[in-house]
């Protein structure tokens, strides 16, 4: 799917409701009629299937008990990939969201009956896999706590072959709980696809149901339709920047430690 067949089917106003770009919010996007943001004009969008599994990130749960590992699988709807080139970069991205029913508060997982505002349903946490043309990864970017970015190099130990003949194109990510972010596993750990035990498909085809059901209220819309400001250092997590997830975030569950499995010094806080 091409840049402008996409504004094109973006405008439909039968597949957007009220989420119009009202909330104050500062982005150099484009707008389609229903006020729902488009990639930047440096960027063409696509969805073919093949290319995204070749490049699919696998979810790793060996570090939690049996029935811990059998409910969080449970807990996951799926997985939605599309692609992007940029004419102002020489690397491709496929960018993953992988959805979840719920996500607890990290105070229900100490023993206390009650949820904060980390908890909510329908969690969703994104992955973007930059490779070069030559099928070579750079680097990976992912949620690592509460939104904040987790930066992987190719060269790290996390990737594994197989749907690509000498090339370790999968990193391999273990999910945390009660986030659902990720951090990187003990070499031993097995991963395994989605598909496994949920849906996978195309993020381009799902996202004006998140848009118009407000998935990404609390979620910067650059960071959403642009991952190479990732790449280029311009964005250290998922949050618009004002709203107070994002101030929770950055001055209490991350200065407290409550991003499980990934420390401080790992994300891309500064």
């Amino acid at each position: 799917m091409q840049r402008r067949t996409f504004l094109a089917t973006a405008a439909t106003p039968s597949f957007f409701g009220p989420f119009g770009g009202s909330d104050g919010r500062q982005d150099d996007l484009e707008r389609d009629d229903a006020g729902n943001p488009a990639p930047p004009d440096h960027i063409e969008v696509r969805d073919d299937r093949e290319e995204l599994l070749e490049f699919q990130p696998q979810l790793s749960y060996d570090h939690l008990p049996w029935d811990e590992a059998r409910e969080a699988k449970s807990d996951v709807r799926g997985m939605y990939g599309w692609t992007a080139e940029s004419t102002e970069h020489d690397v491709i991205a496929h960018y993953y969201w992988v959805r979840s029913n719920t996500q607890r508060s990290v105070l229900w997982y100490l023993g206390w009956d009650i949820d904060f505002k980390d908890a909510h349903f329908t969690d969703h946490e994104p992955i973007i896999v930059f490779r070069q043309p030559d099928k070579t990864i750079e680097e990976v970017w992912c949620s690592g706590g509460h939104h904040y970015g987790l930066r992987i190099d190719g060269d790290a130990s996390n990737f594994v072959e197989d749907r690509v003949a000498g090339e370790q194109t999968h990193v391999v990510l273990a999910v945390a709980r009660p986030h659902n972010h990720f951090f990187t596993p003990a070499l031993s750990a097995d991963g395994e696809y989605v598909q496994d035990f949920a849906e996978y498909g195309s993020w381009l085809e799902t996202r004006e149901t998140w848009y118009d059901n407000g998935r990404y209220s609390s979620t910067s819309y650059e960071a959403v339709e642009n991952p190479f400001v990732f790449y280029d250092g311009d964005r250290e997590h998922w949050w618009r920047e004002d709203t107070r997830d994002a101030w929770l975030a950055r001055n209490v569950w991350i200065p407290l430690g409550l991003s499980q499995g990934t420390d401080r010094d790992e994300l891309a806080y500064e």
